[in-house]
């Protein structure tokens, strides 16, 4: 499972990097499997993000971390295919740390 603000940041990192030829390979991977899921931003999702981020201000979370963790609470999931400290921070099990 994944998110649509996630597959933005990658599409963004990967252009920025000069790799902007591998974005239409990605998103292919991504809606052809049926093993990802995309869970999309509407704006239920967004108002919680937006709470979730403010109730969360000390924290070094970026908005998007915010609504992985809104999706993953929700979703009731525990681990993610991440590195990042802050899923750790905020409860979750990251699986490449």
């Amino acid at each position: 499972m994944t998110t649509d603000y996630v597959l933005d940041e990658t599409a963004t990192l990967l252009k920025a990097r000069g790799h902007g030829h591998l974005v239409p390979v990605l998103l292919e991977i991504v809606f052809s499997s049926a093993a990802c899921t995309v869970c999309w931003t509407d704006a239920e999702r967004f108002r919680a993000t937006c709470e979730f981020f403010v109730k969360h201000e000390d924290q070094a979370w970026s908005f998007t971390d915010c609504l992985s963790f809104v999706v993953m609470k929700d979703q009731r999931l525990r681990d993610s295919l991440t590195k990042d400290a802050h899923f750790r921070e905020a409860g979750f099990q990251p699986l490449l740390a």
